[in-house]
């Protein structure tokens, strides 16, 4: 026995320890303090007989069984530790200190006795009507309940502690959560409003009520509530990725790029999703080189990360960068297709259709239309590669093979790639089948319009353009198309005009709609009205040799020949389709 051990029997005022066989009540306290000297220093086998002679000493004293029981569970013993907790209870029910420190204890020997959880949950249930404003007690039942998937229960035990504590954080968590998992989800969505007026930097609140707000349907809402998250807000980077990651999904690019870069100046290392989200953002923005940096800097960490090299040749082949995007995507595709390489396959042969390498770009699509997930655009794509080499023979059997089954999809996949390589008559049996099944598909109705007016079929393109206002009336680009189409026709003038005047005032800045209202007043002789269009339109879209051309009509009309003759020459310049046009024009006004 160590040094304060061989003073006890001072410190006890020399009163010497009895024989063992002779313990009485009043050896009790000696034994007690024995023990929590021994315990002291570390002669732990010996503090724990001590303790144990001191409840046979006095086997009425809770104290000194809860003692006995504390001690018991750190020596590993939790049968005989919640058999004196039991016991202890039994000897004390109405004692609140005694009641409260048993569920605690017992909740400790939980982990490793059956039987231990239910009893300490007794306890606290016991404090609750004994007790019903002790916050400790009602926090700790609500728990118990909710590991015993008593959801309901803990939600009761938690609204009963807020009644009492409005304010406490902790307690509005654990309500949440509680009424969460019971499936109470308007009740949560309600609570967590009211926590975040306590707290508005939540973001785990926050984050938790937008899936909520949007698993409802409010989508609007719940990114409008994302939006309006206090910058003060602080976390962990995880909850600000995935904030930046809601924000992103709903469009809201410069919001979660702030978000997102809070996040990655927490970590010692920048996790390569934060990397990759913030590429993402930075494509949404438009930032192109930004996005093709932080790519390439991803790629040395991840050479084999296919998504950001997919990324990075789209940001190429976007920005015309053909011959870079192909020398990226080589290597990757030298063994050949794998699952992880086969959408690389369809960029790779774009790259080199663009490279005039028509003969390989072919055979990786060919490739590519093995892949089964791949097949339908690998095989649109080969349609539209041998149009653009004046194959067309070769680019029906393709279209035949794309279509065969009648799927929608299919078929306007294949109408689609006719009509952007301006093959618009074989875009229109495609875009007939689809209407054929569904008279209702807007995007067939607008292609087959589209594909009749271009063909001269200009009366059934405005049958299509008209059933296709008759199920969204609002629509600009239509409203535009057919006030256009009949402008340039001089036909249904004032009709053309009223639909126009609707498309500019759905989209008030888009210059090409103020063309076709300034090009249909000209068609009806309103020359003052159409210049003022017209200049306005030639501001917005200073490239368009049509917009051009227009103004310039009009100008001749209106006696201001020279404005006339310089606007023709800078259309000229650009290169448009509409050249022929206005070299006759410029002769006819005798400047060439």
């Amino acid at each position: 026995m160590k040094k304060y051990a061989a003073l006890l029997p001072l410190a006890l005022a020399f009163s010497p320890a009895p024989p063992v066989a002779a313990q009485t009540a009043a050896d009790a306290p000696y034994r007690f303090a024995l023990a929590k000297i021994l315990i002291d220093e570390g002669e732990y086998a010996e503090a724990g007989e001590n303790l144990r002679l001191a409840v046979a000493g006095a086997p009425e004293d809770p104290y000194l069984r809860v003692e006995r029981a504390a001690f018991l569970l750190s020596a590993a013993e939790p049968a005989a530790a919640v058999a004196e907790l039991e016991t202890a209870r039994r000897l004390a029910p109405a004692d609140r200190l005694i009641v409260k420190t048993v569920g605690r204890l017992l909740l400790q020997a939980a982990r490793e006795h059956e039987g231990a959880f239910a009893a300490a949950r007794e306890a606290f249930e016991q404090l609750r009507t004994t007790e019903p404003r002790d916050e400790e007690v009602l926090a700790t039942l609500g728990r118990i309940y909710l590991s015993e998937q008593r959801y309901g229960d803990a939600a009761a035990v938690f609204r009963e502690a807020l009644a009492y504590w409005p304010q406490n954080r902790s307690l509005r968590g654990s309500l949440i959560d509680a009424l969460l998992r019971d499936g109470s989800t308007d009740e949560a969505r309600q609570a967590i409003e009211s926590f975040l007026e306590i707290d508005p930097t939540s973001l785990r609140a926050r984050l938790t009520l937008f899936d909520l707000r949007r698993a409802a349907g409010d989508e609007a809402g719940a990114l409008e509530m994302l939006r309006a998250t206090p910058h003060e807000s602080t976390g962990n980077p995880e909850l600000f990725r995935r904030l930046a990651v809601a924000l992103y999904e709903g469009g809201a690019f410069p919001e979660a790029l702030y978000w997102l870069d809070r996040g990655l100046a927490l970590e010692d290392s920048q996790d390569p999703r934060g990397v990759f989200l913030r590429a993402l953002l930075l494509t949404a923005e438009g930032r192109s080189d930004e996005a093709i940096a932080e790519l390439r800097a991803l790629l040395v960490a991840e050479p084999e990360r296919m998504d950001a090299l997919q990324l990075l040749a789209r940001h190429l082949l976007a920005a015309s960068r053909w011959q870079e995007a192909a020398d990226l995507m080589a290597p990757r595709l030298d063994g050949g297709l794998d699952p992880e390489s086969a959408e690389l396959a369809l960029l790779h042969a774009e790259a080199l259709r663009e490279l005039d390498r028509g003969e390989e770009a072919l055979d990786w699509l060919a490739l590519a239309a093995a892949v089964p997930e791949l097949r339908a655009r690998a095989l649109a794509r080969q349609a539209g590669l041998l149009l653009r080499l004046q194959r067309g023979a070769e680019a029906d059997e393709v279209l035949g093979e794309l279509t065969a089954g009648g799927d929608r999809e299919a078929l306007l996949m294949a109408a689609e790639v006719c009509q952007r390589e301006e093959s618009y008559a074989r875009s229109v049996p495609f875009l007939e089948r689809v209407l054929a099944a569904d008279d209702s598909e807007l995007q067939a109705l607008f292609w087959l319009g589209a594909a009749y007016e271009r063909t001269g079929r200009e009366a059934e393109a405005a049958i299509q353009f008209r059933r296709f206002l008759e199920r969204q009336p609002d629509s600009p680009p239509v409203l535009n198309y057919l006030g256009y189409m009949w402008a340039e026709s001089g036909t249904n003038l004032e009709e053309a005009l009223s639909l126009v005047e609707r498309a500019v005032a759905l989209d008030p800045d888009n210059g090409a709609y103020i063309d076709s209202l300034g090009w249909t007043h000209y068609r009806l002789g309103n020359y003052e009205e159409a210049r003022i269009h017209l200049e306005r339109a030639a501001d917005l879209v200073q490239e368009d040799a049509v917009v051009l051309e227009h103004l310039a009509d009009v100008y001749v009309v209106l006696g201001r020949a020279r404005d006339a003759a310089d606007l023709y020459r800078r259309a000229l310049g650009l290169g448009g389709d509409n050249a022929a046009e206005i070299e006759d024009k410029l002769r006819e006004l005798g400047t060439p």
